[in-house]
């Protein structure tokens, strides 16, 4: 069994894997008794193309990316040194929020694995299939009943306040790809538009 500590290292990378909205890889799991993992920031054409592959050719990336610096005279060996600015990880936040904006538009919303029974009011059967196939295919992996319990809660809970599935939704997608698994701050939303 893994220690308490390989456990929190895992769970650090990869909450750090999806601050960056789906632009970064997790190596596989350390294996018992390893402390080693690793992180490779995706490459501005692998992000696209990730986006494309994942949400459809028709969502745009928009936003810009930080340089890649050269290592070794080679642009993807400087992506295994993970290093992200402020303003880097805040590009790629905005990234996320259009990201998630453009797949829960109104135009879009036949191509999401289901429709809520009452779009004015919360699913959360719809809101958990549609955050399991999403999540399954960013990380590569099913996401497990606790790592779909915050994003499915913020669904449910924007839904209310909003009377918006969909708005409730946006905000459940960008939850769970830039903070998978850490808890929904109480009290006010105060980013909501």
């Amino acid at each position: 069994m893994r220690s308490s500590l390989q456990e929190l290292l895992h769970r650090v990378l990869s909450v750090t894997m999806a601050l960056f909205g789906g632009a970064a890889v997790l190596a596989a799991p350390p294996a018992e008794n390893s402390y080693v993992a690793s992180l490779r920031r995706l490459t501005e054409q692998e992000y696209r193309n990730s986006v494309a592959d994942i949400f459809g050719k028709e969502i745009e990336v928009r936003g810009s990316f930080e340089p890649t610096k050269r290592t070794g005279g080679l642009e993807a060996a400087s992506t295994a040194l993970l290093s992200v600015t402020p303003v880097g990880l805040e590009s790629f936040n905005k990234m996320a929020d259009d990201i998630a904006a453009q797949v829960t538009a109104e135009k879009y919303r036949a191509k999401l694995p289901c429709t809520p029974k009452d779009p004015t009011a919360p699913d959360d059967v719809c809101a958990r299939e549609i955050l399991s196939h999403y999540g399954l295919l960013l990380f590569r992996r099913p996401l497990t009943a606790a790592e779909l319990e915050n994003p499915v809660g913020l669904v449910h809970s924007l839904t209310e306040r909003t009377n918006d599935f969909y708005s409730g939704l946006h905000y459940g997608l960008f939850h769970a790809f830039t903070v998978a698994g850490l808890p929904v701050p109480q009290g006010d939303c105060h980013s909501l538009r």
